[in-house]
């Protein structure tokens, strides 16, 4: 991504994920949520919480958007956006796009 077409999809991301930024903490719950493939056990784990605290931070989530985090629309509007604002966070501080991780 470059010039224009880099700025324009940044700034969508940024904009698709606001909602998260204004509620503390709850932007780095949702990429922890996603690194962990949406599974609310291995989410729990990783932020030595409860399921229940995950399963209860995933309604706010979902109330914060108006739609369940079983729609594909939403859930992959927020991992695009997730995957657009890492890369230009590695972009922004080496220069490089980040590797790619494995299936």
């Amino acid at each position: 991504m470059t010039g224009q077409h880099r700025e324009t999809t940044v700034a969508k991301a940024t904009e698709q994920l606001a909602v998260l930024g204004q509620h503390d903490g709850y932007l780095d719950f949702i990429r922890t949520f996603f690194s962990h493939d949406l599974d609310v056990v291995a989410t729990a784990k990783a932020l030595n919480v409860h399921p229940n605290t995950v399963r209860h931070r995933v309604k706010r989530v979902e109330s914060m958007f108006g739609e369940s985090l079983r729609s594909p629309t939403l859930i992959t509007a927020i991992h695009l956006s997730l995957e657009v604002l890492a890369l230009e966070d590695d972009l922004s501080a080496t220069g490089e796009p980040r590797a790619r991780r494995a299936p």
